[in-house]
C-alpha cells in the first residue's frame, strides 16, 4: 500500500507538470495564432499595394470619387435608395480599408448630402436616425462647402415632435454652396416646401449661392433672388409654363442648363438677355408637340460653348445660327445630340452655321442610334468634309481657320456589315479627294475623332478587312476613337 501511494503521488506530480505544460503550450499556441492572423492581415495590406487602384495617387482617387458623387454623373448622387438621408460616399467606405481611410480623410467627399423626408407622418425613430446621420455628415465635411442634393422636406411630424433639421442646418447655412431643389408633383402644394425652408431659401441660402439646380415642381423659385448665381440648372418635369423663367435676375450667370419638357413657339417669344453667360446647354426631354421646335429667344453676347440635345434636328442648326447672329457672340465649342427622328441638316444650314462661327474650334455631333430609319449613319462626317474642302469646283470652301477638333459619335455595332462597307467607302472617297484638294489649296489641319465604337458581328475575314481600312483612314487623319459610355441619366 505504501508503494502504491508513492506511485500515485509521483504520477499526480507528473500530471500537474503535464497540465502546466499543456497550459503553457495552449497559451503559446494562442499567441502564435494571433500572430498568424496579424501576419495574414499585414501581408494582404502589403499585397494590395500592387493593386492598380492603390497605385493611383490619393489626390487622383479623390477626384475620381468626387466626380462619381456629382449629380452630373448620374450614378450615386441622385438615386441612393429610399433612405430619408444619405451621403453617396457612405457605400464606398465598405470597398476596402484603403478607400475607407482616404474617404474619411477627405471632407470634400462628405459635402454632398441627400435629404428627403418621406411624405406622411414621421415617427420618433426616423427623427433620431435623421438627426444622428445629419450630424455625422456635417461633422465629416468639416468646413468644406456643402451641396444639398434632391433636397425635399415634405412630411408631417407627430404631435409634440420638433423638426431637428432647421436647428442642425442653421450654423452651416453660410457654407451651403449648391442646392438641388426637387419636388414631387403628386404631393399637395402645401407640403412641397415647408415655410421654414422657403424662408431660409429666400433670406439666407439663395442670395449666397453660386450653384443651384431647380426642378419645376416648385413654383417658389420665381421669387428667389439669384444675383450671385454662376451655375443654374432648371429641369421642367411638366410642360413649360406660359410665364417664362425670370432669368434676367441672374446678372452674373456663367452657365445655364435647361432640361425642357417640350418646347413650342408661343411660350418663348420674349427676348432674354444674359450678358455674362458663357455656357448654354438645352435638352428636350421628349418629342416636341409641334413639328418644328424653337429655341428660347436669348441674347447671349458672351456665349462660347453651346450644347443642344433634341429628338428632331430639322431646324436646330438653323436656330442656333440665328441665336449666334442675334447675340453677336464668338462661339468656340458646339455639340448637337440627335436622339431620334431623322438627320435632316442641309448643306446650306451647315455652311451658314460655320460662316457665322469663325472662332469655332470644337464641333461635335452625337447620333444616339444610327440604325433607326432616316438617321443616315456617317452623314455628318461626309457632309462636313464636303463643306470644308469641296470637291466640286463651283463650291467655295468655308474659311474655318480655328476649327481643329471634330467629333462624330455613332454606334455602328447596331448596323449591318453591308452598311458599314458602304460608309467606309464614302469616307475613303472623301479622304482621297481631300488629299488632292490639299495639294492645290492650303487648308488647316483638323483632328477628327470618329467615335463609332465596336464593329458589327460578321465573318472574321470581313472584320479584318474593316479594321485594315480603318487603320488607313486613321493614317489619313480620321482617327477611330473609343466610344464613350452613354449617360443614362440624361
Amino acid at each position: 500500500m505504501q508503494q502504491a501511494r508513492s506511485y500515485i503521488e509521483a504520477e499526480s506530480l507528473e500530471l500537474a507538470k503535464c497540465e502546466k505544460e499543456i497550459a503553457r503550450l495552449n497559451d503559446a499556441l494562442a499567441k502564435l495564432e494571433a500572430h498568424r492572423v496579424d501576419l495574414v492581415e499585414r501581408i494582404e495590406r502589403h499585397r494590395s499595394w500592387f493593386s492598380p487602384i492603390r497605385r493611383l495617387p490619393v489626390e487622383i482617387l479623390v477626384n475620381i470619387l468626387a466626380f462619381v458623387f456629382t449629380p452630373e454623373s448620374g450614378t450615386f448622387a441622385l438615386d441612393v435608395g429610399l433612405r430619408p438621408i444619405s451621403a453617396p460616399v457612405l457605400a464606398f467606405t465598405h470597398v476596402s480599408h484603403h478607400w475607407r481611410v482616404v474617404i474619411n480623410a477627405s471632407p470634400s467627399l462628405w459635402s454632398l448630402i441627400r435629404l428627403r423626408l418621406p411624405y406622411g407622418r414621421i415617427n420618433g425613430d426616423q427623427i433620431d436616425q435623421i438627426q444622428s446621420l445629419l450630424i455625422h455628415y456635417l461633422t465629416k465635411s468639416r468646413d468644406h462647402p456643402l451641396h444639398l442634393v434632391n433636397f425635399h422636406c415634405a412630411g408631417y411630424l407627430q404631435d409634440g415632435q420638433i423638426n431637428p433639421i432647421p436647428r442642425l442646418l442653421a450654423p452651416h447655412i453660410p457654407r451651403i454652396a449648391g442646392f438641388d431643389l426637387r419636388g414631387d408633383v403628386d404631393y399637395p402644394p402645401e407640403s412641397r416646401i415647408p415655410k421654414w425652408l422657403a424662408d431660409s431659401l429666400r433670406n439666407d441660402i439663395v442670395p449666397k449661392l453660386s450653384d443651384m439646380t431647380i426642378y419645376h415642381a416648385f413654383p417658389e423659385y420665381r421669387i428667389l433672388p439669384c444675383h450671385q448665381l454662376r451655375v443654374l440648372k432648371i429641369v421642367c418635369t411638366d410642360p413649360w409654363p406660359l410665364e417664362p423663367v425670370p432669368l434676367e435676375i441672374c446678372n452674373n450667370l456663367h452657365s445655364l442648363t435647361l432640361h425642357l419638357f417640350s418646347p413650342s413657339r408661343h411660350e418663348m417669344e420674349d427676348l432674354v438677355e444674359i450678358p455674362s453667360l458663357r455656357r448654354l446647354e438645352i435638352a428636350y426631354c421628349r418629342h416636341a408637340d409641334k413639328p418644328a421646335f424653337n429655341l428660347p429667344q436669348f441674347v447671349l453676347p458672351s456665349l462660347s460653348s453651346f450644347r443642344i440635345s433634341s429628338y428632331n434636328d430639322s431646324r436646330s442648326l438653323e436656330l442656333v445660327t440665328d441665336l449666334v447672329r442675334r447675340s453677336g457672340c464668338h462661339l468656340e465649342e458646339f455639340t448637337m445630340e440627335i436622339r431620334s427622328g431623322r438627320y435632316n441638316v442641309t448643306d446650306v444650314d451647315l455652311r451658314n452655321f460655320l460662316t457665322s462661327c469663325p472662332e469655332l474650334s470644337h464641333f461635335e455631333v452625337v447620333v444616339a442610334d444610327p440604325s433607326r430609319k432616316n438617321m443616315h449613319p456617317g452623314a455628318f462626317v461626309c457632309q462636313l468634309l464636303d463643306v470644308l474642302s469641296p470637291v466640286s469646283s463651283y463650291q467655295t470652301p468655308i474659311p474655318s481657320p480655328k476649327l481643329s477638333y471634330v467629333i462624330a459619335s455613332e454606334r455602328w455595332s447596331t448596323l449591318d456589315p453591308e452598311t458599314v462597307d458602304v460608309l467606309l467607302g464614302k469616307l475613303e472617297a472623301r479622304i482621297g479627294a481631300l488629299k488632292d484638294y490639299r495639294a492645290r489649296v492650303p487648308v488647316p489641319r483638323w483632328k477628327w475623332d470618329l467615335r463609332f465604337g465596336a464593329l458589327p458581328e460578321c465573318a472574321p475575314d470581313v472584320l479584318e478587312g474593316f479594321r485594315s481600312r480603318i487603320e488607313k483612314l486613321a493614317k489619313s487623319g480620321l482617327k477611330w476613337a473609343p466610344l464613350p459610355v452613354p449617360n443614362e441619366s440624361k
